[in-house]
């Protein structure tokens, strides 16, 4: 599996040291009390989007994702990284669990309350197991673009 295709980092080999490269613009946490919303909306769908595709297509669990754990390149585009808690598993209720704290962080940092958002598109999905889907994660996004735009 290439783990570039979906914007997940690689750790590319400088030498004898295992390095990823500088991005200036550093994580989407340290980022997210400085764009507006329609630059937060976009980078969100683009990570979700390269999330769910990893899921959809490798059973891919990030584990740890957080908004610290995403690095912004410099055009603003996400490359997800910290593979620690990773694994190819395909777990339901990991996916949305880690929607979940995503969610949550973003909520943390900014002045939006999220609170319903989470629990209608995560909590419910996690609470009946329910497999993500193309529908579902459009839904979602959607519903969180209503709230910020």
């Amino acid at each position: 599996m290439d783990l570039i295709n979906y914007n997940i980092t690689n750790i590319g080999q400088n030498g004898d040291n295992n390095i990823m490269q500088y991005y200036s613009n550093g994580s989407f946490e340290n980022k997210l009390l400085t764009l507006n919303f329609n630059e937060l909306f976009t980078i969100v769908k683009n990570i979700i989007n390269n999330y769910f595709n990893a899921f959809l297509q490798d059973n891919f669990i990030h584990g740890d994702f957080e908004p610290k754990n995403i690095m912004l390149n410099n055009n603003n585009e996400p490359l997800i990284f910290y593979f620690e808690n990773s694994n190819f598993n395909g777990d339901i209720m990991s996916f949305w669990r880690d929607l979940d704290r995503f969610f949550y962080i973003i909520e943390r940092y900014s002045k939006f309350n999220l609170d319903n958002f989470i629990r209608e598109n995560i909590t419910m999905n996690m609470a009946f197991n329910k497999k993500p889907t193309e529908d579902i994660i459009v839904l979602l996004l959607n519903n969180f673009q209503n709230i910020i735009i």
